[in-house]
């Protein structure tokens, strides 16, 4: 069976690059981008390859809200997620629901897979 497609969207290109070194390993597939007009255009490119999207919220131009209605409209059922420096009750209540999940930056690695594996048992 072939890895899972991950959808990376951060605009902290040190942040990307970390988390692409973790999911890597364990092993997924990912692609990414600081861009999150440019993660639209990767996913629009091929939606069906996409597996699942994780996003930081707070970035210029779109947020990661943004990224994710975008992809929903054409993949509704898509897991998502969240992931942020910005700290605030309401993003965790709304985020985590039947789709979607909040992981307050920083993480542990392990935090990140078992959020990352759980999204994709859901999916």
């Amino acid at each position: 069976m072939d890895p899972a497609t991950i959808l990376l969207v951060d605009d902290d290109d040190g942040v990307r690059r970390i988390l692409r070194k973790v999911l890597e390993a364990k092993p997924y597939r990912v692609l990414e981008h600081g861009v999150p007009r440019a993660a639209c255009a990767i996913f629009d490119a091929n939606p069906a390859a996409i597996d699942l999207l994780v996003t930081d919220l707070k970035m210029p131009g779109m947020s990661g809200q943004d990224v994710a209605a975008h992809i929903w409209t054409t993949r509704p059922e898509l897991q998502v997620l969240f992931i942020s420096g910005y700290t605030d009750q309401t993003y965790s209540e709304e985020l985590n629901g039947p789709r979607s999940r909040f992981l307050e930056k920083p993480f542990a690695s392990e935090a990140l897979l078992e959020h990352v594996a759980e999204l994709l048992a859901r999916g």
